[in-house]
């Protein structure tokens, strides 16, 4: 509702017409006013978003969200880890180094 849109009528036959909805505007602006940054924003306030110059992917959720990662094969992470705040470990924990 008050969504901007577009309507195209070949010949003026409103029959025949197409509606683009979707276009952004002042009342309906983009989620992200970069170039750089491809942006997906959900309605409760989750937000995908991937800077492609930055080469950074980040994904914010609302308060009391979660992320399950369900993975038979296995899970891999490259690169230095940060973890913040308690982390529980059910299995065997093998370090070296």
């Amino acid at each position: 509702m008050g969504e901007q849109c577009l309507l195209l009528a070949p010949e003026g036959d409103l029959a025949a017409g197409l509606v683009i909805v979707g276009l952004y505007s002042d009342a309906c602006p983009a989620p992200s006013s970069s170039a750089d940054i491809s942006l997906i924003e959900y309605p409760d306030g989750a937000v995908i978003a991937y800077d492609h110059a930055a080469h950074s992917l980040t994904a914010t959720l609302p308060a009391g969200g979660s992320v399950t990662i369900e993975a038979p094969g296995g899970v891999t992470i490259i690169g230095e880890t940060g973890i913040v705040g308690d982390a529980f470990i059910a299995g065997n924990l093998n370090v070296s180094g």
